[in-house]
């Protein structure tokens, strides 16, 4: 069983945007359905089992692990700061976290339940549940609690805030600043980005990837036709389901041509700490993962980016810098 970690509740975190208010009452709610494995088919699997909070909200794997050890085709993004990187999944599907917090129980390769009624069911019969929320639960409140506790999960305060919105010179050390110039420099801020006054490192848009590349163009087809019969309500499965549509990416949400192979860039918040990397877990160090990107954007701009080992490094030793500080 996973231990729950103590959360606060709208503590300013530097480098982040305003915390909405939420009640303690209902993040520590939340909480203690968020880690209940009661609402499983094989009551085994909680939403912290690829939520990790020992692995920065994520859970190390290349792909996420549900009941009965049966495997999706996408790796599990960290919840740290979800609130600020929505819409959420890989591909955007879900416009909100209220949106998305319980459709992982009614998917059969994540919680694997008949039905969101069997779900609640379920975490009303849980001794842990039923200690916070002293009642019968309904749907609604089930699902006002996941949000209010996945958003008390903004963690900033990190060495690179401090530098930017602090004033700190000296948070960085000499080489994660020119590891950050860098950054700027090879234009990965393009896409991981700041803002004013905070940073979330990441556009919200969705960028195409690279595993079409070997997709022979008459395969290609018969995909993306049978991409175009699916419902909505039927993607979460599909997604999880199979491998060879999944990796269509956006294109699977809007139908868009453009979307095909797209998928939503993750923030690098708290990155170093969430090995492997991409969509699907292909990746197993920051260090690779850097280089890909440098050799996905030299390919999409034309213009090749050469860095050695060392500037690599710098840029490296910077993402680790934007670890969350608490």
């Amino acid at each position: 069983m996973i231990t729950a970690p103590f959360v606060t509740v709208n503590a300013p975190q530097l480098g982040l945007p305003p915390l909405r208010p939420i009640s303690q009452a209902q993040v520590q709610l939340g909480q203690a359905i968020f880690f209940s494995p009661s609402a499983s088919a094989d009551a085994r699997i909680s939403c912290a089992s690829c939520h990790d909070p020992q692995q920065a909200f994520a859970d190390g794997r290349p792909v996420a692990r549900g009941v009965q050890g049966l495997l999706g085709t996408r790796n599990s993004p960290s919840l740290k700061n979800a609130a600020w990187t929505q819409p959420l999944m890989w591909d955007g599907r879900r416009a909100t976290l209220e949106d998305q917090v319980m459709h992982p129980f009614t998917t059969a390769r994540e919680h694997g339940m008949t039905s969101t009624a069997q779900a609640i069911e379920a975490l009303n019969s849980d001794p842990a549940v039923q200690r916070v929320a002293q009642r019968a639960l309904n749907e609604m409140e089930v699902k006002t609690a996941l949000t209010a506790f996945i958003t008390s999960l903004a963690r900033g305060n990190s060495a690179f805030d401090r530098m930017m919105y602090a004033g700190q010179a000296g948070a960085l050390t000499p080489e994660q600043k020119r590891g950050f110039e860098l950054f700027k420099k090879t234009g990965c801020i393009a896409c991981h980005a700041t803002q004013a006054g905070y940073a979330t490192f990441t556009d919200g848009q969705y960028h195409y990837t690279h595993q079409l590349s070997v997709i022979a163009p008459l395969d290609l087809a018969a995909r993306l036709k049978q991409a175009r019969q699916i419902q909505p309500a039927d993607l979460d499965e599909v997604v999880t389901q199979q491998p060879e549509l999944a990796v269509l990416g956006r294109f699977l949400v809007t139908q868009d041509k453009h979307d095909i192979g797209a998928m939503k860039t993750p923030s690098l918040r708290d990155a170093a700490r969430t090995a492997p990397y991409f969509h699907d877990g292909s990746t197993q160090t920051l260090d690779a993962a850097v280089r890909q990107e440098l050799a996905y954007r030299s390919a999409q701009t034309g213009a090749p980016i050469t860095l050695d080992d060392q500037e690599i490094q710098a840029i490296v030793r910077f993402i680790e810098s934007l670890n969350s500080g608490n």
